[in-house]
């Protein structure tokens, strides 16, 4: 984001209102000498904090994805959970990405098998 001013505090807030309003997990990343976040990194659902299995890998997936096609980029995870890649582009330059997701979708058939369900619950 090199010549380019963002204010962090406003974004914090935005990311976090928008995940207060809709429960749904949602952070802003850019790369300078090495990856930045702007959100609450270690906020994760009830469900994925509790699986914490290879999300690390997924999260960089996802964003190599992204920079590498300009495109949005879209994984089911381990758990059957659907997280997404945005990238943010201004006169042809990329500036960040966003990260949103950790959310079940309704017509994919729920997406958790019975023994995920199960372990959330217990």
């Amino acid at each position: 984001m090199a010549g380019m001013s963002i204010d962090r505090q406003k974004l914090q807030e935005l990311l976090r209102d928008f995940r207060t309003l809709t429960g749904i997990c949602i952070s802003f990343w850019y790369h300078g000498d090495e990856w930045s976040v702007i959100g609450d990194t270690v906020y994760a659902s009830p469900f994925c904090a509790l699986l914490r299995h290879d999300c690390e890998y997924c999260d960089a997936h996802g964003l190599n994805h992204a920079r590498e096609t300009g495109e949005v980029c879209r994984l089911v995870c381990h758990a059957g959970l659907h997280e997404y890649t945005y990238p943010v582009q201004e006169a042809g330059r990329t500036l960040g990405y966003f990260m949103i997701g950790q959310v079940c979708l309704p017509d994919d058939g729920g997406g958790l098998s019975s023994d995920m369900v199960e372990r959330w619950r217990a």
